[in-house]
C-alpha cells in the first residue's frame, strides 16, 4: 500500500468510527429529544465536525470515485462547526446524522475493502 492509499485507509477507518459514534449518540432518540437535549446536539456537531475535516483530506482520486457522496457539504457543515457555532441548526444536524450517513459509509467500507483486499 502506498502512502497516498495509506493515508486514504487511517481518514476512511476515521469517519467510520465517527459514523458509528454519532450513531450511538441518537440511538434511542428522536428528533424533539435530541432538539432539547444540548449535550447530544453539540457532541453530534463536534463529531459532524471531525467528519467533514477528515473526508477533506481523502485523496482527490478516492473522492471522484464517489461523486454520489456530497463531499463539499461535508466540509461546509464542518466549517459552520467550527467557525459559527452559535449559528448551528440543530434540526440539520438531526437529518445529517439520522439520514445522510449510510451512503458515506458504505462509500468508506467499500474503499477499505479496495485498499485492503
Amino acid at each position: 500500500m502506498d502512502a497516498g492509499s495509506e493515508a486514504d485507509a487511517l481518514y476512511l477507518d476515521q469517519i467510520i468510527e465517527l459514523i458509528e459514534l454519532i450513531r450511538e449518540s441518537v440511538a434511542g432518540v428522536d428528533e424533539s429529544e435530541f432538539l432539547l437535549d444540548r449535550t447530544t446536539g453539540d457532541a453530534t456537531a463536534l463529531r459532524l465536525g471531525a467528519l467533514g475535516e477528515a473526508s477533506r483530506k481523502l485523496s482527490n482520486e478516492l473522492r471522484e470515485r464517489h461523486a454520489e457522496i456530497e463531499w463539499r457539504k461535508m466540509y461546509g457543515l464542518r466549517n459552520i462547526v467550527a467557525h459559527h457555532y452559535r449559528r448551528l441548526n440543530y434540526r440539520i444536524l438531526w437529518e445529517v446524522a439520522t439520514s445522510a450517513l449510510d451512503l458515506l459509509e458504505k462509500a468508506c467500507r467499500d474503499e477499505l475493502s479496495r485498499l485492503d483486499p
